[in-house]
Parts: structure tokens; C-alpha cells; sequence
């Protein structure tokens, strides 16, 4: 399977192509996936996380949670949380605490070679 490099988005009637490199990672919302840009844009994906997970690079996105999926340019700060987990801040930044799951944490370090 070949990886992508462009994702498309919907912009009100119509779709654009969207380079895969500026994406800084992708957030379940209500239903909803959006993807985030390094500049701190955000856009709708008619994906899944499990179907982007799927076809993302996995040397550049890893799956945290139920809700998020990260590149590893987005990973600001990594801090040690209670229960054997990891909390995030990610850039652009999220309001909400960015947690790494338990079963994903000691592949989440494996990722980022730490």
C-alpha cells in the first residue's frame, strides 16, 4: 500500500489537496476528525483514526489515544503522569490535556527513540 503524501479536505463545496508534511496531527471532536496544521489551522477529514492510521507513515504519525494521532515535530513537551502514562503538549497547542494512553506508552517512547 502506498503511503500518502496528500490528504484531501473539504473547503465549504469543494475539495483541496493538502500536503501530508504540514499536518501536525489529527483530533477526534464530537464525531468529527480534524486534522491541525503546523500553523495552527484546523480542517475536517472524511477519514477515521483508524483508517489513518492505516494509511499515514508510521516513522511520522503515532496513534496516543482514542482521539488523537501525532507527528513527531508536534510533540512540544513529554511529562511523566500518574498510572504509567505520558502527558503531552503538543504545538499547535490544545486546551485539552493530551494523554498517552497506558498500552501506547512504552511504544510512544520505542517511536520517538527515547
Amino acid at each position: 500500500m502506498d503511503l500518502m503524501t496528500f490528504i484531501m479536505i473539504k473547503v465549504g463545496n469543494q475539495y483541496s489537496s493538502f500536503k501530508v508534511a504540514d499536518i501536525a496531527y489529527f483530533k477526534s471532536e464530537d464525531g468529527l476528525i480534524f486534522l491541525y496544521t503546523q500553523a495552527g489551522q484546523r480542517h475536517p477529514v472524511e477519514y477515521t483514526l483508524d483508517q489513518l492510521e492505516e494509511i499515514l507513515d508510521p516513522v511520522d504519525f503515532f496513534r496516543i489515544n482514542r482521539k488523537f494521532i501525532v507527528t513527531v515535530d508536534s510533540v512540544a513537551e513529554i511529562h511523566t503522569y500518574f498510572n504509567s502514562r505520558l502527558l503531552l503538549r503538543l504545538d499547535p497547542n490544545q486546551t485539552e490535556q493530551v494523554i498517552v494512553s497506558r498500552e501506547r506508552t512504552t511504544n510512544f517512547k520505542r517511536w520517538l527513540d527515547l
